[in-house]
């Protein structure tokens, strides 16, 4: 049965970290519109500019709109409580530096939503720079010769950009647990693709409606937490694309990376190492065809070179390591958790030595034994002046903690061995044949 248009009720999730500057005309572009029917999730990602204050001040006017506030997690945890709050019949998402076109955007869109009822609604999406608005390629194929709405297929299509131009059913987005990925950086794409891909099919209409404003994105840089989670997103959609046989992804993939292949090049220089080994994966799922484009090539190489340098590094921390063991009477590893195991399991099994090894903890130890191995408090290891002690720190970011300690007992002997670098030792081995 077709709902009447007036029925639907359409939930709005604007995540906002610091958007004084824009907000006010963010939610003018709602409130202004001719249909009614909806209702406002902001999501406060932890400003702390006047952000709030702004938004209550709309509230206090407005009963549709709601405030909810997190910690500084990032728009798609933002959008995630969103989510979780809204209850009407379709989820629209809007970013607070942007807004939607004109005030007659939703009442077109809720008229076609009750002659068509559909999972998504795609519309056109558009850029605007200090108000001059230029439509995207987005969609606008299908609308060369005619401005009927159409459905289109995922499939045939595969486009997995501007997700804020898509209407989602809320019931759709629900019962296949569709929700954004953790990520700081290029949360969307996968977003998007996983509902365009569980749609199947989607309607589309020639509708200009979200607004990207461009003029303060421009020059944009991403920082290396964002490059890591960039990655990351690449990667979720490679598996998922590669597994599907969906190749317009995975070649608009390649161009992607193309982009920004100096960026992720410099860290891996840097030494990031969780770019390094994201990237192998990735390339190892977008390198299937052999004609690869210049640049994928160039990160290629980039990647298998780092992987030699930084595996020709271990192996001489490894033969460092080994010497400093055999000159060592106690040795003392501080960490009893993951990664302290992780370094007795790289140095301890092996070396011949057995009773000198113990693992050190600032507090009382809630265990006596870890392997066989005695647990103590660091204060207790270190009172034996008489013995040469080699003090192992598990993980870089105790080393400052750790130092006090040292200090106290006049202990200079001592090396980090960060254990997640011991797991990704085991790793570079096939990066350098890769």
């Amino acid at each position: 049965m077709k709902e009447k248009q007036q029925d639907l009720l359409i939930s709005v999730i604007i995540p906002v970290f610091n958007g004084e500057r824009y907000i006010q005309e963010c939610l003018d572009s709602i409130i202004c519109q001719t249909y009614k029917n909806f209702e406002v999730m902001v999501v406060d990602d932890g400003s702390s500019d006047h952000t709030p204050d702004l938004v209550r001040a709309c509230a206090g006017r407005d009963a549709r709109i709601r405030l909810f506030a997190q910690e500084n997690q990032g728009p798609a945890v933002a959008r995630n409580m969103g989510m979780s709050h809204a209850s009407g019949d379709y989820i629209a998402f809007l970013d607070a530096d942007d807004f939607w076109a004109d005030e007659r955007c939703l009442e077109t869109i809720c008229n076609t939503l009750a002659e068509i009822p559909c999972d998504v609604l795609g519309t056109i999406f558009i850029l605007d720079y200090e108000g001059k608005r230029e439509r995207t390629e987005l969609h606008l194929e299908y609308f060369a010769e005619s401005n009927e709405g159409q459905w289109i297929s995922f499939s045939e299509e595969q486009k997995i950009f501007n997700f804020t131009s898509y209407l989602y059913r809320r019931d759709f987005l629900e019962s296949h647990q569709i929700r954004f990925p953790a990520l700081c950086y290029f949360e969307d794409p996968p977003f998007l693709f996983n509902a365009l891909s569980a749609a199947g099919k989607y309607y589309i209409i020639p509708l200009e409606w979200y607004c990207y404003r461009r003029e303060h994105k421009e020059n944009y840089r991403i920082n290396k937490r964002q490059q890591s989670d960039y990655i990351a997103g690449m990667l979720q959609i490679a598996r998922k694309a590669g597994a599907l046989s969906y190749d317009k992804i995975i070649e608009f993939q390649k161009d992607l990376l193309k982009g920004y292949a100096f960026d992720l090049t410099e860290q891996l220089l840097d030494g990031n190492l969780e770019i390094l080994f994201s990237m192998v994966d990735l390339l190892k799922l977008l390198g299937k065809n052999p004609e690869e484009n210049q640049d994928v090539q160039f990160v290629k190489e980039a990647v298998a070179e780092y992987a030699k340098v930084y595996m020709a590094s271990m192996e001489r921390m490894q033969k460092e390591v080994q010497s400093r063991l055999a000159e060592a009477d106690r040795i003392v590893i501080y960490g009893a958790g993951k990664y302290g195991k992780c370094v007795l399991n790289s140095i301890g099994f092996g070396c011949g030595r057995r009773a000198d090894i113990y693992f050190a903890m600032t507090k009382e130890p809630a265990e006596e034994e870890i392997y066989g191995r005695p647990v103590r408090k660091i204060d207790e290891l270190l009172q034996n002046q008489n013995e040469k002690i080699l003090v192992i720190v598990a993980i870089r970011e105790v080393q400052p903690e750790m130092m006090e300690v040292l200090k106290r007992y006049h202990i200079e002997n001592y090396m980090v061995i960060d254990a997640r670098n011991l797991k990704m030792f085991e790793r570079s081995f096939s990066l350098g044949k890769w």
